[in-house]
């Protein structure tokens, strides 16, 4: 799958890319120039009129209320809820304790307290440690919680921000066996309670995580 993103392309120019194959923006409103009222840019694509023209294009939208502003990402569910796509763009200190400093490779990454937010440590500061930049280190976000942002944000049904998560990534990448559960299909599952909290974790049929919470 081609997608577009990490650019500052015009509008004509990824409106041009979507006629060569381009089916997908990658994290929608992140490295990608803003949207302008004289020159919309990628963002323009999401606009109704262009999507019929363009074959549905759809987009990923890292919903982790750092990278995107809550009303960001319900702009974009307004505009175009039917191309949303959910990614974490998570990278390895996901899951780790907040407050610590990580090695993205050669590059030292402060999580922030909360656990919440990654950003690159600037050694060219004034700290003897080095300070946190503003610039992000990727993010530390799960899935299940892009799903229970996306509901809170746009204040859809939990059916509506699975789908964004699970069966919409899976067309668009022609996996016919994956983000649904039918006789024939992966049993590849996420159990998860109703405050969307994972109790379970199932691949290829079979348990390979569970909290010992009763579901």
């Amino acid at each position: 799958v081609v997608s577009l993103g990490h650019t500052s392309a015009s509008f004509d120019e990824a409106e041009r890319g979507v006629r060569c194959g381009a089916r997908m923006l990658t994290h929608l409103f992140n490295a990608m120039s803003s949207f302008h009222h004289r020159e919309p840019g990628l963002i323009g694509l999401l606009t109704e009129d262009n999507r019929e023209n363009m074959d549905g294009v759809s987009f990923g939208i890292i919903c982790d209320g750092i990278h995107v502003h809550p009303r960001a990402v319900r702009l974009a569910w307004k505009l175009c809820r039917e191309g949303l796509v959910l990614v974490t763009d998570a990278m390895s200190a996901t899951g780790l304790d907040g407050g610590i400093v990580h090695h993205l490779g050669s590059v030292q990454v402060r999580i922030s307290a909360d656990g919440k937010k990654a950003t690159v440590v600037d050694h060219d500061s004034s700290c003897n440690e080095g300070c946190s930049s503003e610039t992000l280190a990727g993010s530390v976000v799960t899935m299940e919680t892009c799903v229970k942002n996306l509901r809170d944000y746009c204040n859809c049904e939990i059916g509506e921000a699975l789908v964004a998560a699970t069966l919409r990534p899976a067309m668009i990448l022609g996996l016919e066996t994956k983000g649904k559960i039918e006789v024939g299909c992966d049993a590849d599952l996420v159990v998860l309670d109703d405050d969307l909290r994972v109790l379970e974790t199932w691949i290829g049929g079979g348990c390979v995580f569970e909290t010992g919470d009763s579901v």
